[in-house]
């Protein structure tokens, strides 16, 4: 049973009972085409409420998983390949994505080829610009296919496993938080207390110096 401040964590579970097949593919397809969108934290919390909301599957999760991740990669790769380097860098400035994170992408997928596609999976923010860096210099398409899939085959059931393990744990993890809140109250005052009287010291001494 869920602690009072779980109710957040109810309303969440009460949703996904309903539409959590369809939230774990919309949101991983969009991450995984470009667009910043909590994919990796859907797919996460689904996992987790498997433990013991029957109506969620682990092995469904895990392929509407690799199928939105890979759907969604090889559209992010559609959008590099026919659009080139100038709509790729309008489609990043639109979805607020740093030139920084851009070019550490870039020198990554340099770097690794067509392992990046793999590896880039499990790496936020390399996740969301994977294909469509591939597009852009133009990997072949069955190359880019086949490492779009093993990355989607690994991350989506390494992901699951760390949800569902950390599920079997949740109603305990909340009833602690909700516990612990006088504690953390209690810890908080303590630390601003010890820092206001050293500050309150060393004013003293450097006066004293003076």
């Amino acid at each position: 049973m869920l602690a009072p401040d779980g109710h957040t964590f109810g309303v969440l579970r009460e949703y996904f009972q309903h539409y959590g097949y369809w939230t774990i593919a919309l949101m991983l397809l969009l991450e995984n085409a470009g667009v910043p969108a909590p994919g990796q934290l859907t797919l996460l919390f689904a996992s987790g409420l498997s433990s013991s909301q029957h109506e969620l599957r682990l092995s469904t999760i895990v392929v509407v998983g690799v199928a939105a991740a890979v759907l969604g990669t090889s559209a992010g790769y559609a959008v590099g390949y026919f659009g080139g380097r100038l709509v790729l860098q309008r489609y990043l400035r639109r979805l607020h994505i740093s030139e920084r994170t851009t070019q550490r992408a870039e020198n990554f997928f340099l770097k690794h080829d067509a392992l990046s596609i793999f590896s880039a999976k499990f790496i936020d923010g390399m996740r969301e610009l994977a294909g469509p860096l591939a597009g852009t210099f133009r990997m072949p398409w069955w190359r880019f296919l086949l490492f779009n899939f093993l990355g989607a085959a690994a991350w989506v059931p390494a992901t699951v496993i760390l949800g569902y393990l950390f599920g079997r744990h949740l109603d305990r993890a909340l009833r602690v938080m909700s516990n612990a809140n006088l504690a953390l109250a209690v810890m908080a005052l303590s630390v601003a207390a010890c820092w206001w009287w050293k500050r309150r010291r060393s004013r003293s001494i450097q006066l004293e110096q003076v």
